[in-house]
C-alpha cells in the first residue's frame, strides 16, 4: 500500500503530465468560475495552475463538451490539492461563511429552496422531445447529483454529504449543474444554493433541491395524467446533514485507509445493482427497483457516460411517474452492443413494433442499460442477462404476463395485433411484434419473469402510486443513510396523517367502538350478577397486590 509520501508524488507527477491539457481548459474552467462570481486572479506562470489563479472570461465562453479535456484535468487537479474538491471551490457563498452543518431550518426556509428550484425549473423551455428537453436535462442533472452523492454509502461513511468527486468517470456531466447549467439565461444549481449558504449546508441544500425537482416533474405529470397523487417529501425531511469538504481524502477519521465505494458498473447487471443499494446501502429489492424508476426523468449521454439513449418515452423525460416501469415490462428490447464504438459500452434498445422510431441511433434511441432490465429478466436458463454477452436474448413480455391486462395499455408490444384489428393473436404474432422479427435471439424467460425484482417491477407497472409509496420510502433511507442524528422539520407530533391513513383510522375506530362497548357491557353483567350468587353468598374478596411486581403473568408474561 503507498505511503502518504509517495501519493503525494504520485499526485506532483500526474499533474505535470497533465499541464498540456490543463492549458487548454483554463478558458472552461475560468468562465466557469466567473459565472459563479468567483473574484479574478493572474493566471500562475508554473505548469500547475491552480483554480483560483484562472483568469475572468466572459460567461459565453463556457462550453464543456468542448473543452472537457482541459475541464477535467482542472477539476481532478482541484481533488488532488490540499484544498479539497471542486464543488468547495466551485460553490461561491458571497454572503458570508458557508455553513458545514444546518444548526436549524424552518418550514419557510425548506419551502424557499423548493420555490425557487421550481421557478428555475419553470423558466426553461417547455419543449420536449426526441432530440431536446430543457427541463428533463435540468431536473434530471440534480436528480442524477443527488444520486451519486447517496450512493458511495458504505460501512458508515459517505452518503448523502454533499461531496462528489467529478473526476471519476460516473460523475462526468454534473459540474454542468453547477456551472454551465440549462437555457438561456442558464439556470444553476449554485445560484439556488448562494441564496441559503449561511444556513443550509450543501449537504441538505442537495436532498431540497432533488425533491424540489421530483415535486416540480410530478405536478407536470398531474397535469399529463389525470388519477396521479402529489408527493409530500416535506413531512418525512430530516436536515443535520454535515457537508464533507474533502471527499477524496485517503484516510477515515481514525487514520485508516478509506476504501472507494464505486457506483454500480451498467456492463455488470444486478450484481453491481446489489453490491452498492442492497449490500452498502442497505436497501430491499423493492426499495431499489423503486429508486430506479427516478430514471423516467432525463437521459444517458455518450460525452458523460459513454451510453447513449433516454429510459421513458421522448415527452415522459420531463415527467416523474412510473412510465419507467411501463416501458421496461411493456416493450421489447434487443442487446445493442458497441455504444458509441466502444466495446465495453452494451444497452438495451427498443426491439417492437415501433423500434424504428425509438431505437435509431440517427436521434436519440429509448434504451434500458444491464442494470434496469436484471431487475425484471433473467435468459432462459434462468441466468443474469448482460446485453454483451455472446448468448443474447430479446426481453419481452407474453399476454399472459402483462400487468396491466387486456385493454389497459394500448402500448405492450404483446398486444398489438388485438389492438390493430382486435384478432387474439398468436404467441409467435406477439413474438414478431415485440422482437421486430428478430430470430437470432432466445426470449429472455417471457413466461415467468425472475429477475431480481420482478415483482415489484410489475406491481409499480401496474400501480403508479405503489410505486411513490415505495419510492419515498427508499428514498428517506437512502438520504439518511449513517446518520441517526437528524432533525424532524417538521415534529412528528405535528404531522398529519394523509387522506388515506385518516380514512383507515376512522375505519377502525368505527369496527372497535361497538366491539369495546359489547365487552364492557358483558363484564358489568357479569360483575352485578356474580355479587348476588345464589344462597346469599356474597363473590370472593378481590386479591390485594402491593406492587406492579406482584401481579400474576398475563399475555406478556
Amino acid at each position: 500500500m503507498p505511503t502518504e509520501a509517495n501519493r503525494s508524488g504520485e499526485a506532483r507527477s500526474s499533474k505535470i503530465s497533465r499541464s498540456q491539457k490543463i492549458e487548454h481548459g483554463i478558458d472552461a474552467a475560468g468562465a466557469i468560475l466567473k459565472s459563479l462570481g468567483s473574484s479574478t486572479h493572474k493566471v500562475s506562470e508554473d505548469a500547475n495552475p491552480r483554480l483560483e489563479d484562472l483568469p475572468d472570461l466572459p460567461h459565453d465562453h463556457i462550453n464543456i463538451a468542448e473543452n472537457r479535456a482541459g475541464v477535467e484535468a482542472l477539476e481532478e487537479d482541484a481533488l488532488r490539492s490540499d484544498e479539497g474538491h471542486p464543488i468547495a471551490s466551485l460553490l461561491a457563498c458571497e454572503a458570508g461563511p458557508a455553513a458545514e452543518s444546518t444548526e436549524e431550518m424552518s418550514v419557510e426556509q425548506y419551502d424557499g429552496v423548493v420555490q425557487n428550484i421550481h421557478e428555475s425549473l419553470g423558466s426553461l423551455s417547455a419543449s420536449c422531445n426526441r432530440n431536446s428537453c430543457e427541463r428533463g436535462e435540468f431536473a434530471a442533472c440534480i436528480l442524477r447529483f443527488a444520486g451519486h452523492d447517496f450512493m458511495d454509502y458504505k460501512n458508515g461513511t459517505g452518503g448523502s454529504d454533499g461531496c462528489l468527486n467529478f473526476a471519476e468517470t460516473d460523475n462526468m456531466g454534473l459540474a454542468s449543474c453547477l456551472t454551465s447549467g440549462v437555457g438561456n439565461p442558464p439556470q444553476l444549481l449554485s445560484s439556488s444554493y448562494a441564496k441559503v449558504c449561511t444556513n443550509i449546508s450543501f449537504a441538505d441544500f442537495l436532498v431540497i433541491a432533488a425533491e424540489a425537482v421530483m415535486t416540480y416533474t410530478r405536478g407536470k405529470a398531474m397535469d399529463a395524467m389525470s388519477g396521479l397523487e402529489q408527493i409530500d417529501f416535506k413531512t418525512q425531511y430530516r436536515y443535520g446533514r454535515n457537508t464533507s469538504f474533502l471527499c477524496t481524502e485517503t484516510t477515515t477519521a481514525d487514520g485508516m485507509p478509506k476504501e472507494s465505494v464505486p457506483l454500480p458498473n451498467p456492463e455488470g447487471s444486478c450484481d453491481e445493482v446489489k453490491r452498492v443499494f442492497i449490500d452498502n446501502m442497505g436497501l430491499s429489492w423493492e426499495e431499489t427497483a423503486a429508486l430506479s424508476g427516478a430514471h423516467t426523468l432525463g437521459q444517458a449521454k455518450l460525452e458523460n457516460s459513454g451510453y447513449k439513449g433516454y429510459w421513458s418515452g421522448p415527452s415522459d423525460r420531463e415527467l416523474f411517474n412510473n412510465e419507467y416501469f411501463v416501458a421496461l415490462a411493456m416493450r421489447g428490447w434487443l442487446p445493442k452492443k458497441g455504444v458509441g464504438g466502444a466495446a465495453d459500452k452494451n444497452i438495451w434498445v427498443r426491439g417492437d413494433h415501433a423500434s424504428s422510431d425509438y431505437s435509431s441511433f440517427d436521434h436519440v434511441p429509448q434504451m434500458m442499460l444491464n442494470t434496469d432490465v436484471c431487475l425484471l429478466w433473467t435468459n432462459s436458463f434462468n441466468k443474469t442477462i448482460k446485453a454483451g454477452d455472446q448468448l443474447g436474448c430479446c426481453a419481452w413480455l407474453n399476454k399472459a404476463n402483462d400487468p396491466l391486462g387486456a385493454g389497459q395499455n394500448d402500448t405492450a408490444c404483446a398486444r398489438a395485433k388485438e389492438n390493430e384489428d382486435d384478432s387474439e393473436g398468436t404467441e409467435a404474432e406477439s413474438r414478431g411484434w415485440c422482437c421486430g422479427g428478430d430470430k437470432h435471439h432466445l426470449d429472455c424467460n417471457k413466461d415467468s419473469p425472475s429477475g431480481k425484482a420482478a415483482q415489484h417491477v410489475m406491481r409499480f407497472a401496474k400501480n403508479d402510486k405503489d410505486w411513490i409509496t415505495a419510492f419515498k420510502r427508499a428514498w428517506a433511507k437512502a438520504t439518511e443513510n449513517g446518520r441517526d442524528d437528524l432533525i424532524w422539520l417538521i415534529a412528528p407530533e405535528h404531522k398529519h396523517p394523509p387522506p388515506e391513513e385518516k380514512s383507515y383510522l376512522m375505519m377502525i375506530l368505527l369496527v372497535s367502538v361497538p366491539i369495546v362497548l359489547i365487552v364492557v357491557g358483558a363484564g358489568v353483567y357479569q360483575v352485578m350478577n356474580k355479587e348476588k350468587q345464589p344462597g346469599g353468598m356474597s363473590r370472593r374478596p378481590q386479591q390485594q397486590y402491593s406492587s406492579d411486581s406482584d401481579y400474576p403473568a398475563g399475555f406478556y408474561g
